[in-house]
């Protein structure tokens, strides 16, 4: 029998709820499959299109401990949602995990400067998703993506994206 990808093993962690904060249609139902595991162990699994819809969905759901945010995204994208939510004294302790496509590095460290706690990839391995909830949840995320982005964005680059200039940051590593 094939196990599908976030079914193959229980969750050491146990949360009320996720909420997923992404506006493609495709990623949402790859993001409900993923997190089947946590919504095995009890936990509901709220999911939205945009972030606005993501401050409705919070205000309604303060119980929320975990929040997977995509950064590009209408009507209020991941950076200000990531802005509000953590000015917000009833959700400021919420762990914001964003979801930054390959080469957008920059949105990364913007996240992180913001306040996430960790990051991944898209698109990423189910594994690489579950292990990074498991250090944000357990309070070992920020300083273990800090050092992951700062490999990311070390590896030497090539063709097209060695042409392109590098954010101000890039300098400052």
């Amino acid at each position: 029998m094939i196990t599908p990808p976030g079914h193959d093993s229980p969750s050491r962690i146990h949360l009320k709820k996720i909420l997923v904060v992404e506006d493609s249609v495709l990623l949402q139902m790859l993001y409900k499959l993923v997190l089947g595991r946590y919504r095995d162990a009890g936990t509901e699994i709220l999911v939205v299109g945009d972030g606005r819809q993501g401050l409705d969905t919070l205000f309604a759901n303060p119980d929320t401990e975990l929040i997977i945010l995509d950064i590009k995204m209408p009507v209020i994208g991941g950076l200000e949602f990531l802005r509000l939510v953590k000015r917000e004294p009833r959700f400021s302790h919420i762990p914001v995990i964003i979801a930054s496509s390959e080469g957008k590095e920059h949105d990364t460290r913007a996240g992180l400067d913001a306040g996430a706690a960790g990051y991944v990839i898209k698109p990423f391995n189910p594994d690489d998703l579950h292990g990074m909830i498991e250090r944000v949840v357990e309070g070992k995320g920020h300083g273990i993506a800090s050092r992951v982005v700062d490999a990311v964005t070390s590896k030497p680059a090539s063709g097209a994206a060695a042409k392109r200039p590098k954010p101000d940051w890039w300098s400052k590593r």
